[in-house]
């Protein structure tokens, strides 16, 4: 309930800036009479959420920040900075055992190019693009057990994770200008990408243990994101 009314707030506090953006200036905004299919901004900040498919099951996901560089041609240079946390908790349901634990964090940056499609109307852009991502994720899992372990047992305790990746992704999206320097865009992203992870187990009366694999993820992963950007000349 608490992520629902917090997705409720955000999608308010969008639409709230837009429409004091729009009431502010006739014109839409702060960068006077433009027109979506002759010109074009410099630069642009970007706010970025994805995960929506899990906002249900954990407290997700993921969020972002970039830029956007105007390269000529219909194109943007972009930069993004992503960041994420996963933290779920099943509370056990009998005394003398603990609670079953599971998360993770990760962190992200990525390059690549949007090309805008031309424009439909006054305010909507298509585009396509790519991007090459580096990421780093770790996770941890702390199972079920007693909470006094009998002495010379052997037990599972807490497993960890530590995983670097290289992704090459592509993606499809449209812009909506609400504002003349404003937009919110929906965006559809798929790719594929190597990696490497390390992992540790420890284990209550018995010696830790240690893994490593490595190898490319063809899946392909995808995901929905939002963006709202904000555009200066």
């Amino acid at each position: 309930m608490k992520r629902l009314v917090a997705l409720a707030l955000a999608v308010a506090v969008i639409g709230l800036t837009g429409v004091a953006a729009a009431e502010n200036d006739d014109e839409c905004g702060c960068c006077g009479e433009f027109n979506m299919c002759e010109d074009t901004f410099e630069k642009g900040l970007e706010f970025g959420f994805s995960g929506l498919s899990n906002i249900g099951v954990n407290v997700v996901k993921k969020g972002s920040i970039g830029i956007k560089k105007w390269m000529g041609n219909d194109n943007y240079g972009i930069l993004r900075f992503g960041f994420g946390m996963t933290s779920d908790t099943d509370e056990a349901t009998q005394d003398g055992v603990t609670d079953y634990k599971v998360g993770s964090t990760e962190f992200d940056v990525a390059v690549g190019v949007q090309h805008n499609m031309g424009c439909c109307g006054n305010c909507l852009v298509p585009y396509v693009g790519g991007l090459v991502k580096v990421d780093r994720t770790s996770s941890y899992t702390e199972p079920t057990v007693q909470e006094n372990i009998p002495a010379g047992s052997i037990v599972t305790t807490k497993t960890t994770s530590s995983t670097l990746g290289l992704d090459l992704m592509c993606f499809v999206g449209g812009e909506w200008f609400f504002t003349k320097c404003m937009s919110l865009s929906g965006e559809y992203t798929f790719g594929f990408g190597r990696s490497s992870t390390k992992g540790e187990t420890e284990i209550h009366g018995a010696d830790n243990t240690e893994s490593k694999s490595s190898g490319w993820d063809f899946g392909p992963f995808k995901t929905a994101n939002v963006r709202l950007t904000m555009y200066f000349e």
